[in-house]
């Protein structure tokens, strides 16, 4: 007999969709054929408007409901700028990004023209959009939540990823966890909802049946967005996308013990949409 969890509620999402095609191939697979249910699409990737025309069609796979879709939201080096100016000092590397983002070195303002025009390019490719997030974690950084704050009364996401810290005992600490434990909490002026707890740091690099199953045997919350990032592979992909990792997420994804192992612990597959109509 199976053990009762706190667990409940899973938010199994993919970040990185429109990076590239084979992104968007390995996404796509994992929500027909696995337990995928949620991506977050970058505004200004080169394989967008493939993934928005092909999520668009994608069926329903055992009834389990429609492909959440979020925005993950960019100021890195990945993709261009959306609106005509950008923000000056931004779309550069991650780390870059993150030393800047940390001084607070962004306009506001700025920030909130660049994101607000990704957010219009989703809804101009006739998705709607369950969720906002940032590529990076961008979202954490003050001078990003200000803009992220006033945004919320624009478009209609009342869901967000809440914070990128796995809760304790997912993994040993590591580097990004620390980095983004140590920012001030902001103020939402809107109603941010989402999973309460979130993981996907302790899997990087490392990701199995096993240790999945792990993490949310340890989970201490009702719900939880497990973050992952799957993807088939090619020679000629963007680097970090082409790393064979993504192969091994997808895999794990796909094996039917996973959806077995959440069935028999009565854990409800969902995506953001489930939090924004509480």
């Amino acid at each position: 007999m199976s053990v009762r969890l706190p667990l409940r509620r899973l938010v199994v999402n993919a970040d990185d969709a429109g990076i590239d095609l084979p992104r968007n191939d390995g996404i796509l697979e994992a929500y027909s054929s696995g337990v995928l249910t949620s991506a977050t699409l970058l505004a200004t990737g080169p394989a967008c408007e493939d993934f928005a025309r092909r999520a668009r069609r994608a069926p329903d796979p055992a009834g389990r409901g429609a492909l959440g879709i979020g925005v993950h939201l960019n100021l890195s080096e990945c993709c261009p700028p959306a609106s005509a100016q950008g923000v000056p000092g931004a779309f550069v590397s991650k780390h870059e990004l993150w030393e800047r983002a940390a001084r607070s070195a962004f306009d506001p303002r700025l920030v909130e023209t660049e994101l607000a025009a990704q957010l219009q390019r989703v809804l101009d490719l006739g998705l709607s959009p369950t969720h906002i997030d940032g590529h990076n974690h961008v979202h954490m950084f003050p001078c990003v939540a200000e803009a992220l704050g006033r945004l919320v009364q624009r478009f209609p996401f009342v869901a967000a990823r809440r914070r990128s810290i796995e809760f304790p005992g997912a993994s040993e600490p590591c580097e990004k966890s620390a980095r983004f434990a140590a920012l001030p909490v902001g103020r939402s002026r809107g109603a941010i909802r989402g999973p309460a707890c979130f993981a996907g740091f302790c899997l990087e690099g490392r990701c199995s049946f096993e240790r999945l199953i792990a993490v949310l045997e340890m989970c201490p919350a009702e719900s939880l967005e497990l973050m992952l990032h799957p993807g088939r592979c090619a020679s000629d992909s963007v680097p970090y996308s082409a790393e064979s990792e993504r192969e091994v997420e997808l895999a794990v994804l796909l094996d039917p013990r996973l959806g077995e192992w959440l069935a028999s612990h009565e854990v409800q597959l969902v995506h953001y949409g489930a939090f924004t109509a509480e």
